[in-house]
């Protein structure tokens, strides 16, 4: 009897976990390791946030090395907080956490951004190499890059879901009309198809004829295979006996009875916790991704059901209320004040904060009225003595004024105080308040009581703006009849006032007339599509972007000679352009702290990768691409008047579709010192003068930014260059680490398996001199399809590449110097010349530095 019972509650047991799991994805089984993550993170978060204390005045630093050193340290430390909860917030489900998760994200990739620049400050230069760094806060230089947050590529809004589809729809349009006006003539089709159908029937009869007589062979071959059988049976003796036979055939199906029972159970206990066999062709990562994005959907529903159900409750039983309470509370307060005022106060307006500002101005009031008469009699107390004290005061004063103004300011660095840290501070008070030590149930489904909060804030709001502007208009009433019945005369002088304040605002900078101010924003969008401004861009994501990292270059710095600086690698670039372009373009919030680049230069040897950057970028942040090349635009808009619409066009839309990348190919050709000979362009510096001004008036609010490329950038006026844009960034040929890493990965990437060390090797001391896009173009010559057939018989060789390799043509040293001396010519590079050149006046040649072993 003890045994059925046991066995009754065990499967009543069962069948309980299995109602509880059985809605489950197995996604949602790791819910516990993200949040306990997220729990950390917030804690180094809070940690980090204490070391940097004051936030509004940081302490000066003397030595410029300590103060590299704590910048870098500081934005090694934010970097790895910052991957923390953007996995955090690619893995956790509950969608308020997911909000407040984007905001913290904002705020700390702010952080690093800012940080990134005054590292560039400090070191005059845009790459830096922090291994030391690395090694004491034990991360691999994989970890120094900040990911790229999903949501990124989320579009939130309606409005910017409209705009994107209405340009996808204008370019898809534009392509197909451009395969129509390049299709052939109808007999010309005909013809063509008639010569492959020719092509393919005798293809086909070749093939008939070959199995025929395949067939005819091969029949040939089993009759006299089976007739070798038979002789062979009538010589063979029977071995075993029957009976041992019999045996060896019931071990097999016994075996095989049981392993297919075995599976079955297994199989059933996986589908029993929702973990099942994967389909044919699928991936465990695949399948977990999908479950995330739908239990992200279904969270998302669930919480806009309830928030909208809520707020209808409000509105239909607590708004009256609440209106109610807010005008009653005014109203006294508006007699109180009179009472004691002799007159009404003012209404603040709502820019200021409304009725809300009106209170905590007549708080503050009172709290002065209460602290005035104890600091009246602490006053009289100390007259006498302040009186001693000044005329000693003044005698000093005249001696210590000279000592001033010879002395100059305190010598030291300090970083500047950040607009990202009181946000962070804010939202940690947020975390403490609502997730703190909170354990979720439920697999992070929605809080209703968070809900509840959230709705009841927004109702509060709605209620005070709508409150305001009925008590502003109670008050002007209010206010004119005190007026009438105390006989004041007050309207001439408020007029005055007031016409004095039009003066004033109308003094002030003009705004640029709109020239298209009747057509809407399609109209403009097919006419910038149709004169190929507005162009599509390949999908191209930063990852696809090979390249490895610089290891030795922190030991290269050392030496103290520009000349000899450490170049960067492939990999150290795509950390840098993620930093001036992706991270702050993808954000609202983060662009409108501060720390973004308006303008950007891609310098390097055809082939490094430039346009992939570009493409990339817009990939990443889903962006508008205008194409402003002098190529481009030759023809179009001609005269004064036709630029002056380009330009006005280009301001406009970019704004109006933002994020907006405005690339410029050969951006050189804007700043030529004189026209080349080779040179094809008519109007070659047509925006030189429009396209300064378009970029000094791009604002915190704008998500525009300028990319130009180029090539030959020696050709060029460097000082105009570099005053149009903000940075530059050279992409130098790879050393032999990156070419033997990309050497390893495109061929991984074509053939499926890494290739042997030996080859790898060869090809990477050959290829010296080759850029990251000559070696793709040998690979995709020589691993075709047909090549990769006979690779199992014919194993891949260094010397299969070695052709295809001589057809490209290298980066030869004298090209790759003067890339070198050109860059120093700039003001950067310069910068960075006096800084070594000081910093040895300083210290004497025999001390040996200790503060450069970062």
């Amino acid at each position: 009897m003890g045994d059925f019972e046991r066995m009754a509650t065990e499967s009543n047991s069962l069948t309980i976990f299995q109602k509880a799991v059985e809605n489950v994805t197995p996604f949602e089984m790791a819910y516990k390791h993200f949040n306990n993550l997220w729990s950390k993170a917030q804690q180094e978060l809070t940690d980090l946030l204490k070391m940097e204390e004051p936030y509004d005045q940081p302490p000066l630093i003397e030595q410029r090395m300590a103060a590299v050193r704590l910048t870098s340290k500081l934005y090694l430390q934010y970097i790895k907080i910052c991957n923390k909860l953007i996995t955090c917030y690619e893995n956790i489900c509950h969608p308020q956490k997911r909000r407040y998760l984007r905001q913290i994200c904002d705020a700390c990739i702010g952080r690093v951004l800012e940080l990134k620049h005054e590292i560039v400050s400090l070191e005059k230069s845009e790459f830096h190499f922090l291994d030391q760094m690395l090694l004491n806060l034990k991360m691999f230089p994989t970890e120094m890059d900040v990911k790229i947050p999903g949501y990124y590529k989320e579009v939130t809004t309606e409005e910017d879901r409209e705009k994107r589809k209405l340009v996808e729809d204008h370019l898809e349009r534009m392509s197909e009309e451009k395969a129509q006006s390049k299709s052939v003539t109808k007999q010309e089709k005909l013809v063509r198809m008639a010569m492959v159908y020719i092509q393919m029937i005798q293809a086909h009869e070749r093939a008939r004829q070959s199995r025929i007589f395949f067939y005819e062979e091969y029949k040939k071959l089993l009759l006299k295979e089976m007739r070798d059988r038979r002789e062979r049976r009538q010589t063979m003796e029977m071995k075993k006996t029957k009976r041992e036979c019999a045996v060896t055939i019931q071990r097999a199906w016994r075996m095989y009875y049981f392993q297919k029972r075995l599976k079955s159970r297994y199989s059933n206990e996986l589908e029993l916790l929702n973990m099942g066999k994967l389909k044919e062709g699928e991936n465990i990562f695949d399948t977990l991704n999908k479950d995330r994005l739908n239990i992200i959907k279904r969270n998302e529903a669930e919480y806009l059901h309830l928030r909208d159900r809520l707020k209808e409750e409000m509105l239909t039983y607590s708004y009256p209320r609440m209106m109610e309470e807010l005008e009653e509370k005014i109203r006294d307060f508006f007699y109180k004040y009179q009472e004691l005022y002799g007159d009404f106060p003012d209404f603040p307006t709502e820019e200021k904060g409304g009725s809300a500002a009106m209170f905590e101005d007549d708080e503050k009031k009172r709290s002065q009225a209460e602290s005035k008469p104890v600091e009246k009699e602490e006053k009289k107390e100390n007259k006498k003595d302040k009186k001693d004290k000044k005329e000693k005061d003044a005698k000093d004063k005249k001696g210590k004024n000279k000592k001033d103004k010879e002395e100059e300011e305190p010598l030291g660095y300090s970083l500047k105080p950040s607009k990202y840290i009181p946000i962070m501070l804010q939202l940690l008070k947020e975390y403490e308040k609502n997730w703190k030590g909170r354990i979720c149930v439920n697999f992070d489904r929605v809080d209703k009581y968070l809900v509840e909060e959230e709705v009841k804030a927004e109702i509060q709001l709605m209620v005070r703006l709508q409150v305001d502007e009925n008590m502003r208009n109670e008050l002007d009433r209010l206010s004119k009849s005190l007026r009438k019945d105390s006989k004041k005369k007050g309207k001439k002088k408020k007029g005055k006032k007031k016409g004095k304040k039009g003066k004033k605002k109308g003094k002030k900078g003009k705004a640029e007339p709109d020239l298209t101010p009747d057509r809407t924003l399609d109209s403009l969008v097919d006419e910038l599509v149709k004169q190929e401004i507005i162009i599509d861009y390949p999908k191209y994501s930063l990852n696809d972007f090979l390249g490895d990292y610089n290891y030795s270059g922190s030991i290269k710095k050392l030496m103290g000679d520009p000349e000899n600086d450490p170049l960067p690698c492939l990999a150290d670039i795509r950390r840098v352009v993620n930093e001036y372009c992706i991270l702050p373009m993808g954000s609202e919030a983060v662009h409108e702290g501060g720390a973004f680049v308006k303008s950007l230069l891609l310098v390097g040897p055809k082939g490094s990768g430039k346009k992939s950057l570009v493409y990339a970028i817009c990939n990443e942040i889903r962006a508008t691409l205008m194409n402003l090349s002098a190529e481009n635009i030759q023809g179009k808009y001609p005269g004064p008047d036709g630029l002056e619409m380009l330009a006005h066009l280009i301001s406009k839309v970019s704004r109006l579709l933002q994020p907006t990348i405005v690339y410029i190919k050969d951006a050189e050709s804007y700043f030529w010192k004189k026209k080349p000979a080779y040179s094809k362009l008519l109007e070659p510096g047509r925006l030189k003068k429009k396209l300064p001004k378009f970029i000094k008036k791009i604002k915190k609010m704008d998500r525009v930014l300028v990319c130009g490329t180029s090539v030959l950038p020696f050709d060029a006026n460097a000082k105009k260059m570099s005053s149009c844009y903000e940075k530059i960034i050279c992409i130098f040929k790879p050393d032999y680490n990156c070419r033997s890493y990309l050497w390893r990965e495109m061929i991984k990437r074509f053939k499926g398996s890494s290739p042997a060390n030996v080859v790898v090797s060869v090809l990477s001391n050959v290829s010296d001199g080759f850029t990251a896009g000559h070696i793709e173009t040998t690979i995709r010559e020589v691993l075709t399809d047909r090549r990769l057939a006979y690779e199992e018989k014919i194993p891949l060789n260094a010397a299969d590449f070695a052709a295809a390799l001589a057809e490209c043509v290298p980066v030869y040293e004298e090209e790759h110097l003067q890339y070198r001396k050109w860059l120093l010519k700039l003001p950067l590079g310069s910068q960075r010349i006096a800084l070594y050149e000081q910093e040895r006046e300083e210290v004497p040649e025999d001390e040996e530095s200790e503060d450069d072993d970062y």
